[in-house]
């Protein structure tokens, strides 16, 4: 996975210290982004279910070879934030690298931490929601311009809609959090 190691070289931290004083940083499976957000790339190997009756089985939420999800810096698991973007209880699934990077660019794009702690714009749940945020059309445009310049809108065999939709919400809410600052 050589383009999610350059991804995770340009756009991940390379260390931060957590509250806990522990140091995280940005590995293979693991990207710590700026955002107070961090990426952990798992592959898909199902959970363990042991039923009433001592049987052991695997249960997969997807058929797909991995799985994305996201932790704050403690290590705190969110599960709710990114079922916004089409997870599924709050990991995106995927089969190869470019799938993978279209998750990490989802996460990397989403408000800083602070903002869903802090912020004033709140859904029921406390998170910031930036859905009714009134974005400049010119400048969303001009972010898929660019992207398409330089080939980065996803394209081509096995890709899906959600694919394609994921990383549409997230260059729709980076210019949406650009527009509210």
């Amino acid at each position: 996975m050589e383009i999610l190691k350059e991804y995770a070289e340009k756009f991940g931290v390379k260390e931060v210290v957590n509250d806990y004083g522990e140091h995280r940083q940005t590995r293979e499976r693991s990207i710590v982004f700026p955002n107070g957000w961090v990426a952990s790339i798992v592959k898909n190997n199902g959970v363990d279910v042991w039923h009433p009756n001592g049987e052991h089985t695997k249960e997969f939420k997807s058929d797909k070879k991995y799985s994305v999800a996201m932790c704050d810096y403690n290590g705190c698991f969110d599960w709710e934030i990114l079922d916004q973007y089409g997870a599924i209880e709050g990991c995106i699934y995927c089969d190869d690298e470019l799938e993978i990077l279209s998750a990490c660019e989802t996460i990397r794009r989403l408000p800083n931490k602070r903002i869903y702690e802090n912020g004033e714009n709140h859904m029921g749940n406390g998170k910031t929601d930036v859905r009714n945020t009134v974005v400049n059309v010119k400048e969303l445009i001009d972010v898929f311009k660019d992207m398409a310049d330089r080939g980065t809108l996803l394209t081509g065999n096995g890709i899906t809609q959600m694919d394609l939709y994921l990383q549409i919400t997230g260059a729709i809410v980076a210019t949406a959090m650009k527009e509210s600052n």
